[in-house]
Formats: structure tokens, sequence, C-alpha cells
């Protein structure tokens, strides 16, 4: 099978969806993407073409022009299948473009591109949807909220594939401290605030309430942000004056995490403080719940597949209760065992997020009917 896939290369979700549901020795793989820079090297080995999208200034004709640019340098190819993964505005007009090269045509929802399209790109993608075969919603909070955008008309298309987590088995497992988190104090407790450098996992919001416990309380505490990717510069360097002004430790990564390394600072948490705005299914939450940290979660993220009795994570409904959630359970991880047992959550969570249940769901998407 030759496969066409829209999406970002310097995407670990892009990365591991390949390298668990597609044989590249038995399958042709072309990507399409603004940039190649992680997984360059991986990419190559197992030969995965990637197609740079060119960079233009012609303003709001920038994606249209793009589209036609590499629609021009693989017009003469014909592919099975051409997959978009995470539906914005460029990636829909490059998919319609190139639609016209493949067999059959799959627009892959991912989370944010529903829950945070405007008004004019819910209207787009009404009209563009129409044009696919197979309509990709992976969770129950997405096709809720993708059915109050278009009602039932698209059902016949919609398919149920979720993506999986790499680092389940080697959270599974005891891990070692990397040299690379040296700095983080074994003797604290690590408390990680989000899972990027978005404005929307409100960092601000969490800091402000920290602000206000003693410093006794405070000095307890070891701060950890990931800001790896998402956000700016600018909204970076803003964190860190706050963040520094608490007068607690803290650890604030902006540079690329391996893999080994993301997985590793996950279990060295003791506490996830989660406080998104929106979001489908977080894997970083799913990751930490699995390694045994504690999670708070805002009730405004209700998570439909983690209201299951073998679940457990601390609530809170606004920001001012965090203060004392956080007094309230200021443990390390060994000494926490959640209510309805680690071993019950850790089994559900793999039925939930594990590739191995869920590269099925993958497979029918490729080589099932439309």
């Amino acid at each position: 099978m030759r496969m066409l896939i829209i999406g970002d290369a310097n995407s670990l979700w892009i990365k591991t969806t390949i390298e668990n549901t597609i044989d590249t020795e038995e399958n042709q793989v072309l990507l399409i993407s603004y940039g190649n820079d992680k997984y360059s090297d991986w990419y190559e080995s197992r030969g995965i073409r990637v197609l740079l999208i060119p960079q233009n200034h012609y303003g709001k004709l920038n994606m249209f022009v793009s589209a036609k640019q590499v629609y021009n340098k693989i017009k003469h190819e014909k592919f099975d299948l051409l997959i978009i993964h995470f539906v914005s505005r460029a990636a829909m007009v490059m998919g319609l473009c190139l639609k016209l090269l493949a067999l059959k045509s799959v627009a892959a929802f991912w989370g944010s591109d529903i829950f945070r399209a405007s008004k004019s790109t819910t209207l787009f993608f009404r009209f563009a949807l129409r044009t696919f075969d197979c309509i990709n919603i992976t969770t129950d909070a997405m096709l809720e909220k993708f059915h109050q955008m278009y009602g039932y008309s698209f059902d016949k298309k919609i398919t149920r594939a979720r993506f999986g987590i790499n680092s389940l088995n080697y959270l599974k497992n005891d891990s070692q401290r990397l040299s690379r988190f040296d700095e983080i104090p074994s003797d604290k407790v690590v408390t990680a605030v989000g899972y990027n450098g978005h404005l929307a996992q409100q960092h601000i919001q969490v800091i402000n309430e920290l602000r206000k416990l003693p410093a006794e309380v405070l000095a307890q505490i070891h701060l950890v942000f990931r800001m790896t990717y998402g956000g700016n510069a600018e909204y970076v360097k803003k964190i860190k004056a706050e963040v520094k002004s608490l007068g607690c430790t803290y650890s604030i990564y902006t540079e690329f995490l391996s893999d080994e390394e993301s997985v590793c600072l996950t279990a060295l948490t003791d506490i996830f403080i989660h406080a998104q705005k929106t979001d489908a299914l977080s894997a970083c939450m799913l990751e930490h719940l699995y390694s045994g940290a504690q999670v708070f979660n805002p009730t405004w993220i209700p998570y439909l597949e983690l209201q299951h009795p073998s679940v457990f994570y601390l609530k809170y409904s606004s920001f001012g209760e965090l203060g004392d959630l956080l007094q309230t359970n200021l443990i390390k991880k060994e000494q926490y065992d959640a209510p309805m047992g680690k071993m019950q959550m850790r089994g559900y969570i793999e039925r939930l997020a594990s590739w191995k249940y869920l590269k099925a769901d993958w497979q029918k998407i490729y080589y099932g009917e439309s």
C-alpha cells in the first residue's frame, strides 16, 4: 500500500502512530510536513519520505499556493490512502488538493482541532468533510462536540481509532533517574504543572494559587514545567519570572525531550496539576495516572473515558481550590495509594491506551472498507 500522510513530522504522535500501526517494509509512506528536525534519522532509517511544505509569503493565499506547489511535485504519483493527522485549515486545504491522487481519504481529528475551531473554520470543515471517505474521532468528548457542530449527517463516515501511548511498559517497571534530571531533588514533592507551553495550559492561574501557600509548604515542593512545544518565547519568559518569585525550587524545560527523558520525567513526578481549558484525552494525564502519581484535574474537563470505577483522580472546580487540595495531598508518590488500587487502574488504562489493543482499529481504517 502507498500511503500519503499530512502531518507534523516533528510530532511524537505522528511518529508513534506510524511506528505502531504501519509496517514500513510492506508499505510506502510519504509524509507532508512543515518541518522535520526531531525524528529525521528515524524516518530515513525506515524508508519514509518526508516532503517539506514550501514557505511562502502570499498572506491569506499562503496555504493555497503551498498546496499547489506540493501537488505539482507529486502529481504523477498515485496513493491508496491519504490521511490528515490533525485537521487544521492549512492541512485541510492541502488534503483537498492532494486527495485527487489517492483512492481513499481520511481526516483524523486529534482534539483541539475540534474544540478550538473558529466559526469560519467549522463552516469550512463542514464543506470539506463531505468529500472525505472517513472521519476519525478519537474520544467520546470529541464525538459529542462533533455532533454539536455538524449534527449526525457524517455518522456513516465516522471511525473511532485512538492514539496509543508507547511509555506504558517503561512506566510499569521501576525507572532509573537520568543524569539530565539531577537537579530534581529526591526529598521534595515533585509537582508538574501542565505538559506544554500553550497559554491554554493556564500556568499563570496555577502559579497565582501556589503563591498563596505558606512558605513552609512551598519549601516542600519542586515544580516542573514542560514548555517544550507550543506557546512562544515571551510566554516562557513570563512563566520563568513568575515561578522564580514563588520561593520554591523549580525546573523549566524548553528544549526537546527524547522519549526516554519524557517518560523518566513522568516517573519522577509525584503530583500532576492539569488545568488546561479544553482537552480530548490527555496522554500525559494517563501517563501520570499509570505511573502512580496523584493527578489533579478540573471538572470543566470531564474525560468521559475516565469515568470508570477503576480510575481515580482528584478533582477541582475552580483555581481557588488548588491550594487546599495540594496541602492536603502533599506526599511523595511512594506514600500514595490510589483508592481503587494501582493495578486495577493500570489494567484499564492499558486497554484504553496500549497500542497492543488499539492497532487493530487503525488497521481497519487503512485496509478496511470506507
